[in-house]
């Protein structure tokens, strides 16, 4: 965006707030309740150490449960709730196991000849 002012005057609040890039929502967010029961996808995937689009391949993908909270009318709102012990039963099935120990053995050697 070009203006004709000088570039020492201060940018005036209104065109600073344009300037200034928007809050990203879709990036994880510290839950209020840690021991809450149920989580939003922005604090499940702060909770997993993940992004929120990994969240939503999960969802997608069938391998995490999730629930829809519904309006007074039954109407679905919007927002896409994961349980905490879903959560739970997903950080399980993704935990590896120690790795095994590197192979010592000697290096292959070349063919024997025949004599």
């Amino acid at each position: 965006m070009a203006t004709d002012r000088p570039v020492d005057e201060p940018v005036d609040e209104l065109e600073q707030e344009a300037v200034e890039p928007k809050k990203f929502v879709d990036q994880p967010k510290r839950p209020e309740d840690l021991n809450s029961p149920y989580f939003t996808l922005r604090e499940a995937a702060w909770l997993r150490r993940c992004s929120v689009k990994t969240v939503r391949r999960r969802i997608k993908d069938g391998t995490l449960p999730h629930s829809r909270r519904r309006n007074s009318e039954g109407k679905p709102t919007g927002r896409i709730l994961v349980s905490r012990e879903d959560l739970d039963h997903l950080y399980d099935a993704d935990r590896v196991g120690a790795a095994p120990a590197p192979r010592r053995g000697r290096a292959r050697s070349a063919p024997q000849r025949a004599a």
